[in-house]
């Protein structure tokens, strides 16, 4: 497996930034022993059905949680004489899949499984050399709170000391921690470097959130630009050996985290020479009611004025410009559109369909047919 190292920052700088506090706890009633927690268990069998069990015989109902949260299906368990309740996902393809109970109308923590492929897929851990995922805290003023970032290094930074990598900006849907959990940025970059066809670089997973709830794509995008020039930029620069100029810095990003790679990359051509969305909301969304404001109508002069020129310019123009979206995402007609308009005005961005809808099947997809384009 990635080796995780974690890099704390000093106790005198965390002491002057929190201020002691006495951790509470909640009344004994309300806590459960880890002993009372059920443990679910599953078996994938030679069919690639998938069996899932778990013990709690006091339980009255248990449904079974499979796939992304937001479009995962909901199978009902069925309690046995012994007290263990069981439900059986039919036959899945090779892949990476979410799952959780609902037990008596609580959720269990949601966890991960792998339907392994053979040969193995580009997503499973193989027998190469592995990078490393350090996590950083580090203090912003532009947001006014601690952040976190995750940071991906290649095995040739550790094992070449002297060498300087290119970074790619890579953000998720909010949280830093979402691209190696769910969408093991880490294992695909492993793999595609250690094959050839990607070179090595740094990888820098930061946090796409501005508050406690989602703003507008456009709203977050532009006090993440703030931070990430002001802040998280200069603080990558500081502490790993980086090549800082536009050809060698690149940002990418998926649904959500795809609007702050396109409108904050397409407004900093001086700084990234490569821009990459998977999925983005920000051409628009074909399902009724859905997304904010911002995400109803595409005009390319909100991003930056002159999109089209800058982009045809030597100085400003991507190599690549990378647009991808799942065969069955609601947003791919707006993709589609984008596209055409974006080949109307003389630009040839990168357009791939990738099997899957709005989820990270597509999402994994998008990154490894992204990461062998960039730094060439």
């Amino acid at each position: 497996m990635t080796k995780l190292s974690l890099l704390l920052a000093s106790a005198a700088l965390a002491a002057s930034l929190s201020p002691p506090a006495q951790a509470q706890q909640p009344p004994a009633s309300w806590r459960m022993s880890a002993k009372e927690v059920p443990v679910v268990d599953y078996t994938i069998n030679a069919d690639h059905s998938i069996t899932f069990t778990l013990a709690a015989p006091d339980a009255n109902s248990a449904a079974l949680m499979f796939g992304e949260p937001q479009m995962g299906r909901s199978l009902p368990m069925s309690k046995g004489a012994d007290g263990r309740w069981v439900a059986t996902v039919p036959p899945v393809e090779p892949d990476i899949y979410e799952y959780s109970v609902k037990l008596d109308g609580a959720d269990l923590h949601p966890s991960i499984l792998e339907v392994p492929s053979n040969p193995p897929a580009f997503w499973q851990v193989q027998d190469v050399a592995h990078g490393s995922v350090n996590m950083h805290s580090y203090y912003s003023k532009v947001q006014g709170r601690m952040r976190g970032v995750h940071v991906y290094v290649p095995a040739q930074y550790y094992a070449q000391p002297k060498r300087h990598f290119p970074v790619l900006y890579l953000w998720a849907g909010r949280y830093e921690t979402e691209w190696v959990r769910t969408g093991y940025a880490n294992v695909i970059a492993d793999n595609l470097i250690a094959s050839g066809k990607a070179q090595p670089m740094i990888i820098v997973m930061g946090n796409n959130t501005t508050g406690p709830l989602a703003s507008p794509a456009f709203k977050n995008a532009e006090v993440i630009e703030q931070e990430l020039k002001a802040e998280l930029m200069p603080f990558i620069e500081s502490h790993y050996r980086t090549i800082n100029d536009r050809a060698h810095r690149a940002t990418a990003g998926l649904s959500f985290g795809g609007g702050t790679a396109l409108i904050v990359g397409l407004r900093n051509l001086d700084r990234f020479g490569a821009v990459a969305e998977f999925g983005t909301g920000v051409f628009g969304t074909s399902k009724p009611g859905e997304g904010s404001a911002s995400y109803l109508t595409y005009n390319p002069d909100t991003i930056t004025p002159d999109l089209y020129a800058k982009l045809k310019a030597p100085a400003t123009s991507l190599k690549p410009f990378y647009m991808s979206v799942g065969k069955d995402d609601a947003r791919k007609p707006n993709q589609i559109a984008a596209y055409e308009d974006f080949k109307k005005h003389g630009i040839d961005p990168v357009f791939q369909i990738v099997p899957g809808d709005h989820e990270y099947k597509a999402f994994r997809a998008s990154l490894a047919d992204l990461l062998p384009r960039l730094f060439r």
